[in-house]
């Protein structure tokens, strides 16, 4: 059991990270929009902490996605060129 919550903690870390930094956003920055420190971000990143289902929702928000891909596996959905592009057409409007 602790192995696939650590899984799971790791999977939400690296698409977290993955989403913000395709969105041109800096962990101070993503934390400043959602209420919460550079260094929080940070341990959600490295699956050293634990969101509430209110903050993921506020982090996919921030992020212009939908909540399901902070925990969707990468056959899912994070190989997808287009929406890779979207993504990065988002960031470029939002500078």
């Amino acid at each position: 059991m602790k192995k696939l919550y650590q899984k799971n903690s790791n999977l939400f870390g690296q698409n977290l990270s993955r989403y913000r930094k395709l969105s041109g956003l800096t962990q101070d920055d993503l934390g400043q929009t959602v209420g919460v420190s550079r260094t929080y971000i940070s341990a959600l990143e490295h699956g050293r902490a634990n969101p509430t289902l209110k903050l993921m929702s506020q982090l996919a928000l921030a992020l212009e996605i939908d909540v399901g891909n902070l925990l969707s596996t990468s056959e899912e959905h994070l190989n997808s060129e287009e929406e890779e592009h979207e993504i990065h057409k988002n960031a470029w409007y939002r500078k």
